[in-house]
């Protein structure tokens, strides 16, 4: 059994202010997976579940306590993990705080040689002068599986994370494999001291700074005692605005690729196809219709409608080559996804 919590930190773009922060709900253990969110003594976020995130934003150059709870709370003293962020401190310009860790381990449950407690971690990053060129693209890494001692991400060109230690940030400026603006396409492998996990494609984008988490277990019958046997083991992208990751789908042996419960993919949107070119086409079942919003990787607004469904399209004749994030609101339900354009 492993559990997984890889954070490729994303860095604000053209933000010259130093206190932004993101805080992302990235604990498999299932008996957390609705917490609620608090700051400074009241709610921030009514509903945290496993895989959302805050938006990147701005709290203030103040001393703030940030807290999880269960969804019941009615004040932040019953937070079960609380932590504080000093954004008065200027060594730093972007802190991404992650809910990790295993709250309730039990005889059915192993996590490892060292128990990595539920809790709130924080990552800074200082300040980086500059954006990337149009070919170049900046991935932030760090580690923090649950049980796992080191960590290796790396493809046949590039190694993204090499033996990081729990806990440990690495970062590097890449030189994307095609022309400026273009898309680098990375197939890599994702290992352990004890062998290999399993294999993913990255996509990375010239002139962007990248944000990409892995979470979940690689060995979800190993966590019976976890309601529906754990979350698999995925890759997702954070997305700027917040919500839910966007996966990242990671192939291992044995397992059904993707987030939270795969067995169950009924009222989740499908996209195709995958570049997408003149056309996206939107399949969601057992909804009549939806609102979908398209951003660019900067949080703009690039295209929001109402679609008749169960099947509708976009036309994205407009768009440039390159990375967009959709979000697709049926009424109760917000999916967030990512979308390649050629």
């Amino acid at each position: 059994m492993r559990s997984i919590i890889l954070f490729i930190a994303l860095s604000l773009n053209g933000l010259a202010q130093y206190n932004y922060m993101q805080m992302m709900h990235n604990s498999a253990d299932t008996s957390v997976k609705h917490l609620k969110l608090w700051l400074n003594g009241s709610v921030w976020l009514q509903q945290f579940d496993y895989l959302m995130s805050t938006p990147q934003t701005s709290l203030g150059a103040a001393i703030h306590t940030i807290g999880v709870s269960a969804p019941g709370a009615t004040s932040q003293a019953q937070c079960i993990a609380q932590t504080t962020l000093d954004n008065t401190n200027t060594n730093y310009s972007f802190a991404f705080l992650a809910v990790v860790g295993i709250n309730h381990p039990g005889p059915q449950y192993n996590p490892g040689s060292t128990l990595k407690p539920f809790g709130i971690y924080t990552y800074t990053f200082t300040p980086i002068m500059g954006e990337p060129s149009p070919w170049q693209c900046f991935p932030f890494v760090s580690h923090l599986s649950t049980d796992i001692a080191s960590l290796t991400v790396v493809s046949s060109s590039t190694i993204f994370a090499n033996a990081l230690d729990y806990k440990n940030t690495t970062n590097q400026l890449l030189t994307v494999t095609q022309a400026p603006n273009g898309i680098g396409l990375y197939t890599v492998s994702v290992s352990s001291p004890s062998g290999s996990i399993g294999t993913g494609t990255l996509t990375l984008q010239g002139g962007k700074k990248i944000c990409i988490v892995s979470t979940g277990f690689t060995d979800t019958l190993a966590n019976a005692k976890m309601a529906g046997g754990g979350k698999r083991f995925a890759l997702a992208a954070v997305p700027p605005l917040g919500g839910m990751a966007v996966e990242i789908p990671v192939k291992i042996p044995g397992t059904v690729t993707g987030l939270g419960e795969p067995e169950n993919t009924n009222g989740v949107p499908h996209f195709y196809p995958s570049p997408a070119k003149d056309y996206l086409y939107i399949e969601l079942e057992g909804r009549e219709q939806a609102n979908v919003v398209l951003y660019d990787l900067f949080g703009k607004i690039l295209l929001s409608k109402t679609v008749e469904l169960p099947k509708a399209n976009l036309d994205l004749k407009d768009l440039s080559a390159g990375i967009y994030l959709i979000k697709v609101s049926d009424g109760t339900t917000i999916y967030n996804s990512k979308i390649l354009v050629e």
